[in-house]
């Protein structure tokens, strides 16, 4: 008789032990289903876009180049416009020149 006992108290722990691991599972899935998500929702619509940039201070190049002449003379005239694509060897400008003066 002392087996049988043994065997009930056993089955017995056993069923409480799956009870409680059931129950577990069950609150741990009622918490994720209680809990709720706050979705914000817009609407999006294709418009143009205009930003206007106001500020102060300085402007420096990326890459400078400096362009001097071998000899000294005067524009007559300039032959490109600003900011105009000009090829190497190509004439941007016409100069008058003048003959140097020596002083002794």
């Amino acid at each position: 008789m002392n087996k049988k006992r043994w065997i009930k108290l056993g089955a017995a722990i056993i069923l409480i032990v799956l009870l409680g691991f059931a129950g577990y599972k069950y609150w741990q899935y009622r918490q994720t289903q209680n809990t709720t998500v706050n979705q914000d929702v817009y609407i999006v619509k294709t418009m143009d876009l205009k930003a206007k940039v106001s500020a102060t201070g300085t402007i420096k190049p990326v890459e400078s180049v400096e362009v001097s002449s071998k000899i000294t003379a005067r524009i007559k005239e300039i032959l490109v416009k600003e900011n105009q694509m000009v090829k190497a060897g190509e004439t941007i400008a016409l100069l008058i020149v003048f003959n140097d003066l020596i002083f002794l």
